[in-house]
């Protein structure tokens, strides 16, 4: 056996930081992602879990009539835990 790995410096509440790391390949497969999900052609497009963006892009550029929104998941956690 080798020496432990070291610890990540990644954190996903660093936006920069995720952008690098996911970012790149999350515009490369939101497109390829549609048009396997085969959407239908009409009413509002719910993107949950947001990330980086890239999946709520790719579905304004496809659709642009089409109402797009995106839920970071983190807000929503945030926002239940005030009701606990």
């Amino acid at each position: 056996m080798g020496a432990p790995a070291a610890a990540s410096t990644y954190h996903a509440t660093d936006g920069a930081a995720y952008e690098i790391f996911l970012g790149r390949w999350t515009r490369r497969l939101a497109p390829p992602l549609l048009d396997f999900a085969e959407f239908r052609e009409d009413g509002p497009l719910l993107d949950v879990g947001c990330g980086t963006g890239s999946l709520a892009h790719a579905m304004a550029a496809r659709w642009p009539a089409r109402r797009v929104v995106g839920v970071v998941l983190q807000t929503l956690i945030n926002s239940m835990k005030l009701f606990q």
